[in-house]
């Protein structure tokens, strides 16, 4: 049987928690979906370049400042290219090279987790390969990934 005083004091722990609830809340973003390129037997997820939370902020590439995740490929080997579920539903896309030169991989926007690019024995030397995550209208860009192929 609860006293008044137990009474008194499981209020005030509620009132406690209710007050504190929206600022532990406040300190939890949510995660940015990450990228993962494996080839042979390794595989490195990696972090947004740049990413907007709202889909309606595109970023903006030329402030995509961020070092490449390496990734080893061996001759003969396939790149393969997985991305969070967040990032397929919306679409996205492979682009090879850098700048001016980048040339997209693939002909339209990927809808699936899952993407392969043979690579073959053609990889002479280290080579930029960078994932465009684009908005709902696949208009603009939404977020950026930045790998960098290496001979192994």
């Amino acid at each position: 049987m609860a006293t008044p005083y137990t009474s008194r004091r499981l209020r005030g722990a509620a009132l406690g928690l209710a007050v504190l609830a929206p600022l532990v809340l406040a300190g939890c973003d949510k995660p940015t979906p990450g990228v993962t390129a494996f080839a042979g037997s390794s595989s490195h997820r990696a972090d947004a370049a740049c990413w907007s939370q709202k889909s309606s902020s595109p970023v903006q590439e030329s402030a995509c400042d961020a070092t490449a995740t390496d990734v080893e490929v061996g001759a003969g080997d396939t790149v393969g290219i997985s991305v969070d579920k967040d990032v397929a539903d919306a679409g996205w896309k492979v682009q090879i090279g850098d700048g001016q030169q980048a040339q997209v991989v693939t002909p339209k926007t990927l809808k699936t987790t899952h993407f392969k690019l043979p690579v073959g024995s053609s990889l002479t030397q280290d080579f930029p390969l960078t994932v465009v995550a684009f908005d709902k209208s696949g208009q603009q860009v939404r977020g950026i990934w930045k790998f960098r192929l290496v001979p192994a």
